[in-house]
């Protein structure tokens, strides 16, 4: 099945081949091979952090496999930039035989481990889980960076630019480069290229800010910069507030603190700076790719852990939006209950004590209802309740409020309103359901509607005591008869 899948792609992968990306794609590489190989060492000019292949699995992860030619393309003029040489024919082809068998190296390494994560995770987003982190480190940092070790040393042996004693050795910086690279700047690259939800202009001044901090920190143990003692100590005792900010502030800010702070580790080492110096150019490599490794290792569980806790904030929200539900609304009509409707007739008075315009109240009830019931069956009688709430809420205003009160009466709470036009909404509501064909009971409904105005005397116990009384006129007059007391 995995097959087929992957022939699929490959054939999509050639179909959907574009110039132009392919150009770009080939550009990115080549300046980041030229960048990463101005730290480059003996033998065969290995560089410790192989920057294209952390850059560019990213953009295979987020763009998909058609990127191929731009990333053979990119690798070839790379190889063939750190090793041609116009000094015979034989010398040439060596170059341009080396060359095409690291493009080939490096389009399996980055586009084919990229579909594979994506096949394995069902997602490109390699940070979303334990499993994903486990299969990202498994083929993007090793089985691919092995591929791309393998097929550029071997190419480097056959053709005469290193010597067979040195295989091992260049075969070892080469895996480890081109998996700190991957470890290094896929995830950050990920991290931009996806929008991150509640990133605003203030967290962005809070990862300049910390990542600031940490190159400070990194500064100091690597000594490039020299601070006195004391001040090196107040630097060391902010370090809680940095690690505060790696879990609770986004996976941006850890990848963005990651690649600061080892790039300037690497650049450090180059200038044979800091703990991992060696006399030996090699060795100091060796530390160096593995602080890397282990240190990027720690932020990953950061990263985790940030994942983990949005996605606990984001369940905690819906369980409490989901209780909300159960305690404000009524679990039949759907409409806000005694609870909640309380609640917003105290906004509204707060509202008219302040600003003086009135509110009132409708105080709604199906006439002979229990009738409805005991002729139809209580079933019947809910789907009145249902359809006539509905029928409602269509018919008033988005900022005038609805509940059920309680059995078969409905409170409406009408904002900025008068006497005139509140009684003029209660005949209008009476009327439409009087002449509305609802389809669960016949004959029609009719409704009483009591009506009254808050006044400045008024309490919520006031003002609702005063609607109730219209709504018991209404009754005692006959019924489906609107009421307004002042």
């Amino acid at each position: 099945m995995f097959a087929l899948k992957l022939n699929s792609d490959a054939t999509a992968a050639f179909r959907n081949v574009r110039v132009g990306q392919s150009l770009w794609v080939a550009i990115t590489y080549v300046i980041c091979a030229r960048i990463g190989q101005m730290f480059a060492i003996d033998p065969a000019n290995v560089t410790p952090v192989w920057i294209p292949s952390g850059i560019l699995l990213a953009v295979a992860l987020r763009l998909g496999p058609q990127i191929w030619p731009g990333i053979f393309l990119g690798a070839f003029t790379g190889n063939i930039w750190a090793y041609f040489s116009t000094d015979s024919l034989t010398r040439m082809l060596a170059a341009v035989a080396s060359a095409t068998l690291n493009g080939i190296g490096d389009v399996i390494s980055i586009v084919v481990m990229a579909q594979l994560i994506v096949h394995l995770n069902r997602s490109n987003r390699i940070l979303n889980s334990h499993q994903s982190l486990a299969i990202f480190i498994v083929f993007g940092a090793f089985v691919g960076p092995f591929i791309s070790a393998l097929f550029g040393a071997t190419g480097l042996l056959w053709f005469g630019h290193i010597e067979s004693e040195a295989y091992r050795t260049v075969m070892q910086t080469w895996l480890l480069g081109d998996s700190t690279g991957v470890i290094i700047f896929t995830p950050f690259l990920l991290s931009w290229l996806y929008p991150e939800e509640h990133f605003t202009r203030r967290t962005l001044f809070t990862l300049i800010v910390v990542t600031a901090y940490a190159m400070l920190i990194t500064g100091v143990i690597f000594d490039i910069l020299r601070l006195p003692k004391l001040a090196q100590y107040g630097l060391f005792l902010f370090l809680p507030a940095l690690f505060y900010a790696l879990i609770h502030l986004g996976q941006r800010l850890v990848f963005s603190v990651q690649v600061a702070a080892l790039s300037l580790a690497v650049v450090a080492t180059a200038l044979n700076k800091g703990p991992f110096y060696q006399a030996d150019p090699h060795s100091a490599l060796i530390y160096l790719q593995l602080f890397a490794a282990i240190f990027s290792l720690v932020l990953f569980v950061f990263a985790i852990l940030n994942m983990d806790k949005s996605r606990s904030s984001k369940l905690l929200q819906r369980r409490t939006l989901e209780l909300e539900e159960l305690y404000r609304k009524d679990a039949l009509t759907k409409l806000w209950n005694r609870y909640r409707i309380k609640e917003f007739m105290d906004l509204e008075m707060i509202r008219y004590r302040r600003d003086k315009r009135p509110f009132g109240l409708l105080l709604l009830d199906i006439d002979d209802f229990k009738r409805i019931n005991d002729e139809h069956g209580h079933l019947t009688g809910d789907k009145v309740l249902i359809e006539l709430s509905q029928f409602v809420q269509s018919r008033i205003r988005e900022v005038d409020f609805l509940g059920r009160w309680g059995g078969e009466e409905f409170i409406i709470i009408v904002s900025e309103t008068s006497a005139e036009a509140i009684l003029l909404l209660a005949e209008k509501l009476q009327t439409m359901i009087r002449e509305h064909n609802f389809e669960s009971i016949q004959p029609r409904l009719t409704v009483s509607i009591g009506v009254s105005l808050v006044n400045e005397t008024d309490t919520e116990l006031t003002l609702m005591d005063r609607v109730d009384s219209a709504l018991y006129q209404a009754k005692n007059k006959g019924k489906d008869q609107v009421i307004f007391v002042e």
